[in-house]
């Protein structure tokens, strides 16, 4: 892993943001936390640690905060999410830091996430209150590429398990009908949804506890919960983040494989090459590995 930092230093003077960094920045423990989730960081991400654990030691907290997230750096969506994995490490909330407007990337609305901003996603699923498993559930299959509106109708007996969990997604407007094969990650959720779904009508929703589903409002609600995701894991004042950009994930990662365009298509169910090679060729926000 590319362990260098963008830059080391801001081109202009570093306001105040009233935040503070951890008082212990561990690179190394910060890192195996992002790992545990099944996704490498960003190759930025570990020289960003390096240089904050510096900073961190060798000015008070607060200062430390400002000259690491300082406007001028070539890479502020990565220094944002870096910043914010060192106090998710550190038991802290990330949704109660308030993001510096300067940091924010730039990007069209629904890119997909970086693999740092994914990692702090899954450590958000992975301490997720236990008495719900709707939205853990309702994540793993967003990453799978399911949109709001499959999720809305997914009945229990879409999902099987036969050595790996597959789910087969009911399509929509812009999307075919395609079965989906779930990573070790994902399918502790929707494991541990079947779980407490077993004995029920298997034609009864699967991540939809409330009144008329399949309707907008079981979509509504499947959207607003994956926004809370984003938001719990400290990217929610991030305007090119949405519920959408984490079903997005699952094309560009297939990208970063090397998989064929016709190929990603048929595993996200994307019936328009056009729109699938756009958003799989718009730029990355600086310092990401997309």
């Amino acid at each position: 892993m590319d362990t260098t930092a963008s830059t080391a230093t801001a081109a202009v003077p570093a306001p105040p943001t009233g935040l503070r960094v951890p008082d212990v920045v561990n690179p190394d423990a910060i890192m195996r936390l992002l790992t545990s989730t099944g996704v490498e960081p960003d190759p930025t991400c570990a020289g960003l640690l390096a240089e904050l654990a510096d900073l961190a030691a060798g000015d008070g907290a607060g200062t430390a905060a400002d000259r690491f997230l300082a406007p001028g750096h070539a890479d502020p969506g990565q220094r944002w999410a870096t910043f914010v994995a060192a106090h998710a490490y550190d038991g802290d909330a990330p949704d109660t830091l308030a993001r510096p407007p300067w940091t924010l990337p730039a990007g069209q609305r629904g890119r997909p996430l970086t693999r740092t901003e994914q990692a702090l996603c899954r450590v958000a699923v992975q301490r997720w209150d236990t008495r719900s498993d709707v939205t853990p559930a309702q994540y793993a299959l967003a990453e799978a590429s399911a949109t709001t509106g499959e999720l809305a109708k997914l009945p229990i007996d879409a999902v099987t398990v036969t050595g790996q969990v597959q789910v087969a997604l009911l399509g929509g407007r812009d999307q075919l009908p395609r079965t989906v094969a779930l990573d070790d990650w994902q399918s502790r959720f929707i494991l541990a949804r079947l779980t407490v779904l077993a004995g029920r009508d298997r034609t009864l929703p699967f991540v939809y506890d409330g009144t008329d589903p399949g309707t907008a409002k079981a979509q509504a609600s499947a959207s607003g919960n994956l926004a809370r995701v984003l938001r719990v894991a400290g990217l929610g004042d991030d305007p090119t983040l949405t519920p959408t950009s984490i079903r997005n994930t699952c094309a560009r990662r297939l990208h970063d494989d090397g998989t064929r365009l016709e190929d990603i298509a048929a595993a996200t169910g994307a019936k328009s090459l056009d729109r699938l090679w756009t958003l799989l060729t718009e730029p990355a926000p600086e310092g990401a590995d997309m």
